[in-house]
């Protein structure tokens, strides 16, 4: 019977099924690359027992070493249901990173292999998640000084690809800083935008991270969500481990239950009836998280 009992209890502790997220990997052949790409894709710990549900994408650029502080953060708030739980989508770079981010010297748009992997995230890597995995509405890109940039590129879509960026310590494109300002106040959709920098980064990417909060925090917009920081003693590597757990929190703001600081800073000081903020809240959730079509 004892070794009954401690087979149970071992299969238990080794099951990875178990009230975990699973990750798995993908060998993605893409025709827009001409070439495979691997992916690592993390799935809810609900996932696969929970078969009426749908998840949030949060796709994840340089997964070489972006993707485990993202995909344990995001396991981590959805544990505690401080964000819905999502998919985590990570796309392996390497190297490659510096070709996928490429664009035209003369228009600073992507161009040649850029354009293509610009192509393939939009053409082919979204569709593919969407065809294979319960998808939700909502879909956020992370990426860190190149790859920051890149992401801000599908602003540029009619409509947006992603409805939240997180853009890591960005080393922006030429005209890039000119260009968001203007086109952001044009977009209708809601869109959440969160730019991270710290005290301790390269310096000129401390400096470009700055004008463009100063930029972007001007903008009129109720469709726009903006948020900043610059981390105290936060170098171009460490600001990594501190903004995305931030970044998830702020992004993620209104799904959560009014918090004691909510209900003092916004409903206290609201000249509208509070009933209204809360229809507007549970509006915007359910716009926000549902399956995607």
């Amino acid at each position: 019977m004892k070794s009954y009992l401690l087979l149970f209890f071992t299969l238990i502790l080794l099951s990875p099924s178990w009230g975990q997220s699973k990750v798995i990997y993908e060998e993605f052949s893409s025709y827009k690359l001409g070439e495979t790409r691997r992916l690592k894709i993390q799935l809810p710990r609900d996932y696969e027992t929970n078969t009426e549900k749908s998840y949030p994408i949060v796709i994840v650029l340089d997964a070489n070493y972006l993707f485990e502080p993202v995909a344990g953060n995001v396991d981590y708030f959805g544990y505690w249901e401080d964000m819905p739980e999502a998919l985590v989508v990570g796309i392996m770079q390497g190297d490659s990173r510096y070709d996928d981010c490429y664009y035209d010297d003369t228009n600073f748009m992507p161009a040649d292999r850029g354009a293509d992997f610009f192509e393939f995230i939009g053409m082919e890597l979204v569709p593919f998640i969407d065809a294979n995995f319960r998808t939700a509405k909502f879909i956020i890109a992370v990426g860190h000084d190149l790859t920051a940039s890149y992401i801000n590129y599908y602003l540029f879509k009619d409509p947006p690809l992603f409805n939240g960026y997180i853009a890591l310590s960005p080393d922006l494109a030429p005209m890039m800083d000119d260009r968001l300002p203007k086109r952001i106040p044009n977009i209708p959709q809601k869109l959440f935008y969160y730019l991270a920098t710290g005290t301790d980064d390269i310096q000129d990417l401390q400096l470009v991270a700055q004008e463009l909060n100063t930029a972007l925090s001007s903008l009129k917009s109720e469709q726009f969500n903006y948020y900043f920081d610059n981390f105290e003693g936060a170098t171009h590597y460490s600001l990594v481990a501190r903004a995305i757990p931030s970044a998830l929190e702020k992004i993620f703001s209104v799904y959560r239950p009014i918090s004691k600081q909510e209900f003092n800073d916004v409903l206290l000081k609201l000249e509208t009836p509070v009933h209204l903020y809360l229809l507007d809240k549970y509006q915007t959730i359910a716009n926000l998280f549902v399956k995607r079509n």
